[in-house]
């Protein structure tokens, strides 16, 4: 029996999903899993196993080392723990993904340092008050 791959473009399946759901499906070769962000701001987690051998699995860290990078785009391949090709990504409109860290953008790195900062200044005005009292307490026995 003999498979023959869709045209190009071709939709062979749709499917929207809820945030915190989990999916899956076995590709073949040639066919293409197109992954699209309706809201902006979302992260897929994706594990990729071998379809011959499930114990053969994606490995980032030899997928990273292997070509030299750190961010993941168009042209790059996803690899095995066992050196071969899972996945190759063969469009991308974002420009770059980061498998290390996940989403974000300015605004959110923006907010993020910016509670840090708050936190960091409420513990160092706390430490300040603390030290005020003690010198006060050290001043009150002389």
């Amino acid at each position: 029996m003999q498979t023959t791959t869709p045209d190009i473009g071709t939709i062979v399946r749709s499917e929207v999903l809820p945030g915190a759901r989990h999916w899956s499906v076995e590709l073949m070769r040639g066919y293409a899993l197109r992954l699209t962000d309706l809201d902006g701001g979302a992260n897929c987690a994706a594990l990729f196993y071998s379809a011959r051998n499930f114990l053969e699995r994606y490995c980032m860290a030899d997928t990273l080392k292997a070509q030299h990078t750190a961010f993941l785009s168009r042209g790059h391949c996803l690899y095995s723990d066992m050196g071969r090709i899972l996945v190759s990504i063969a469009g991308d409109t974002l420009g770059w993904h980061d498998p290390l860290c996940g989403v974000g953008d300015a605004a959110s790195t923006a907010a993020s340092n910016a509670a840090q900062a708050t936190t960091q200044a409420a513990s160092d005005a706390k430490a300040a008050a603390d030290a005020a009292v003690q010198a006060a307490k050290d001043a009150a026995k002389k």
